[in-house]
């Protein structure tokens, strides 16, 4: 009767008093256990909780200790073939061979998971809790249990305790005092279920925000976990791997040393005995960036071959940076010497449905084609492509009408990129190539370098920010309630009433970042001043000048110590 009742509430009365104290009542109740209706109380409690404003509405530090405390009752009563059942209700991705499980206890725990971690996204949680409070720590003893002892609920622990992970200041401290990153690296480096994996990984993505904690995180191992990663069949996991990578060598030459000269060690090995434990981490992810990948059952996960890609443009991005205070030609050297190295960044510029990474994917060409060895690795790309180089004419030919009717602001970011990279190839690339370069260059709206001049004049001032990577607050992937158009991670895990899934955390909370269409709140955005500032010190003056052919003749690679102090 009660449960008849409940499916038969209206709106108004769903989100009445009357509606939280009854959810309030029958929460104690299912929590003294009575084994013969222990099951309908449950399912009653996770039709409440599947309301997005319900879900604000119990994210009190009592309600949800009860909570917490009824789904870590519910998991210890299952039998092992059913939590293994409910690892596979909540990964991300399944396919025709995965077998779904009709046992009414796996269902309601994996929705009574998603749905917690749901809960965590809203507002009032982020007010109500913080890392201290009661129902964290509890949490937390699971993530520090051994990492062959998870259950389903360390991935609730992970969505709920990473959505804590909104400031630098708590991300650090996470690391450097907490420690958490080394549990989370276990888990990613061993673990074999996709959900757990996922979770973890999106909560290891936020720690990796700010800069103090990215070397920490890459000495103790993430790299590495990340290359195993990126092995494993789930799209999305792969996905959240890449990111990661991408996020680590950002503005990080200690990191980007660590990628040329590092190796993907056993674990990667183990999972894939084609893959040699010595095979460097830049090899790696190049091969990765082109390996076929399962399709993502949401555009709001991280596409693994686009973030690996932006990875490599990251890394081209920092190398290319004016007044570099590093020593930074040996790895130039060893990036230019592997194989293909221009088809990921290419793919990119190929791809239509990231506005974001075509345009960063323009960039990376640009940057590449500063030397005469990265012009004719495009050029190689070219011969293979024929659509590359029609691609970059489109956007190089680009007419003030067509800019209007586009995102303004990318479509011109898109234009200016393309012209630079079409003039560096006429100065740096095979003749066959500067011809037909050369007559693009001509017809284009503004010839050769009038369009580069007037960019470069009018964003001078600007200068100054060019080697600016920094976030003004955090992730805007942000978790919410299953089945709802608002930004967040849950969503896209819960795809129907019987299978609501975890997610992993999110982070600044009023953004509308729907992930990767618009890319990495966890992505910065490519401004065009950054693009003008990444050219400044390779103009075609310069770039005649380059001494990279004798480089590559000449001396050897030697690894500076670049460890922050």
């Amino acid at each position: 009767m009660l449960s008849w009742a409940t499916s038969n509430l209206n709106d108004a009365q769903f989100k009445d008093e009357v509606s939280l104290e009854t959810f309030k009542s029958l929460l104690n109740v299912a929590l003294q256990y009575d084994e013969d209706h222990h099951l309908e109380y449950v399912a009653i409690l996770v039709h409440y909780l599947q309301d997005m404003e319900f879900q604000q509405r119990i994210a009190t530090p009592k309600l949800l200790d009860d909570l917490v405390t009824l789904m870590l009752e519910f998991e210890a009563r299952l039998q092992p073939d059913d939590i293994e059942a409910v690892f596979q209700e909540l990964a991300t991705s399944k396919n025709a061979d995965t077998v779904t499980s009709d046992e009414a206890q796996v269902l309601l725990l994996a929705q009574l998971i998603g749905l917690l971690s749901a809960a965590s996204s809203t507002d009032v949680f982020a007010r109500n809790f913080n890392i201290r409070s009661p129902v964290i720590e509890r949490l937390e003893a699971k993530l520090r249990a051994p990492w062959e002892s998870a259950h389903p609920s360390t991935i609730c622990a992970c969505v709920m305790v990473g959505n804590l992970a909104m400031s630098d200041e708590v991300c650090i401290d996470m690391v450097k005092i907490m420690e958490l990153h080394l549990r989370l690296i276990t888990i990613l480096k061993k673990s074999d279920k996709p959900a757990l994996l996922y979770a973890a990984a999106g909560f290891m993505r936020h720690l990796t925000f700010p800069e103090a904690n990215r070397a920490v995180l890459a000495d103790a191992g993430l790299m590495e976990a990340c290359c195993r990663m990126l092995v494993l069949d789930d799209p999305s996991v792969r996905g959240e791997a890449a990111a990661m990578l991408c996020k680590l060598v950002t503005g990080n030459f200690y990191n980007i040393e660590k990628v040329m000269y590092e190796t993907v060690g056993p674990d990667t090995e183990a999972v894939d005995s084609e893959i040699s434990a010595e095979t460097v981490i830049f090899s790696h992810i190049v091969e990765q960036a082109l390996a076929p990948s399962a399709p993502l059952p949401s555009t709001t996960m991280k596409n693994p071959m686009i973030e690996l890609g932006r990875t490599i443009v990251a890394m081209l991005r920092y190398l290319g940076r004016p007044n570099a205070e590093k020593d930074v030609e040996a790895v130039q050297i060893q990036i230019l010497q592997i194989p293909q190295i221009a088809k990921p960044i290419a793919q990119l510029v190929r791809q239509r449905f990231y506005p974001e990474a075509r345009s960063e994917g323009l960039l990376g060409l640009g940057l590449l084609a500063q030397t005469m060895e990265g012009a004719a690795a495009i050029a190689e790309e070219i011969k293979e492509d024929s659509g590359l180089l029609e691609t970059i004419k489109e956007h190089a030919n680009a007419t003030e009408a067509g800019i209007a009717q586009q995102a303004p602001t990318t479509a011109s970011r898109d234009h200016q990129n393309a012209i630079v990279l079409l003039q560096a190839l006429q100065n740096n690339a095979v003749r066959e190539l500067q011809e037909a370069v050369g007559e693009v260059l001509r017809t284009s709206r503004l010839t050769k370098w009038t369009q580069y001049s007037r960019i470069r004049q009018s964003l001078s001032k600007h200068q100054r920010d060019n080697s600016t990577w920094r976030r003004s607050s955090g992730d805007n992937s942000v978790m919410s309630s299953p089945g709802r158009d608002s930004p967040g991670r849950v969503r896209d895990l819960t795809r129907r009433a019987t299978e609501a899934a975890l997610t992993t955390p999110g982070r600044a909370r009023t953004s509308t970042y729907l992930a990767d269409p618009n890319d990495d709140r966890p992505r910065t955005p490519v401004r065009v001043r950054e693009v003008i500032g990444d050219f400044e010190q390779v103009s075609p003056r310069t770039v005649k000048e380059s001494p990279a052919r004798e480089r590559l003749k000449g001396k050897g690679m030697k690894r500076t110590s670049t460890a922050p102090a």
